[in-house]
């Protein structure tokens, strides 16, 4: 039946599910690596994808490398795409199998947050990092109350014979943690 066994692609399902929850908006993704997500968060065009990385070695596939801290004055000013006064150029930021691999989380949303009125971020359920997190998902809500961000929406992701299925949950089937990956799409109070 379902299984936690790692798909080919990690990120692919969901940047192709996500897409899909928004239409002609303006996306921008935290942790692009190679810049895959442009082309499924697009929804076949209906989206204007943005992509970023913190890997200089990402240069040249990705439109914006700079540490987080650094998207307004490196990125998102130099492209002319948001003002300071966020006249929500960009819909959404995302940023799939990103939050495990960032020291201070809360500092994380705090920053990205300011960029667009929804967040969307995914974390695998299995312990795939050392250090410096592995989250629960009790922990996910948490943190994004800690970071005043409203619940929007709960997603989980299963493999079944090689193939990936999402699914939108209610906040008991999200504790359950019995997902392979989860979701959680947040806005702003």
């Amino acid at each position: 039946m379902f299984s936690k066994m790692k798909p080919k692609d990690l990120q692919a399902s969901w940047q192709e599910y996500v897409g899909g929850l928004f239409q002609n908006s303006t996306i921008l993704d935290i942790g692009s690596g190679y810049g895959q997500s442009r082309e499924r968060l697009s929804n076949n065009g209906s989206n204007t994808v943005l992509t970023h990385d913190v890997n200089n070695a990402m240069q040249g596939f990705v439109d914006i490398v700079c540490d987080v801290k650094g998207l307004w004055k490196h990125g998102i000013k130099h492209r002319n795409i948001i003002t300071k006064n966020n006249d929500d150029k960009i819909n959404l930021i995302t940023a799939f199998d990103v939050l495990e691999h960032v020291s201070k989380p809360i500092s994380f949303l705090n920053i990205i947050k300011h960029y667009a009125n929804n967040v969307f971020i995914s974390v695998p359920s299995y312990p795939y990092h050392k250090k410096p997190w592995a989250f629960k998902p009790s922990e996910l809500i948490w943190l994004f109350g800690k970071c005043d961000l409203r619940v929007a929406g709960l997603y989980g992701r299963v493999c079944y014979e090689d193939k990936d299925f999402i699914s939108s949950l209610s906040m008991k089937d999200f504790l359950n943690d019995d997902w392979y990956a989860y979701g959680v799409w947040g806005c702003h109070n």
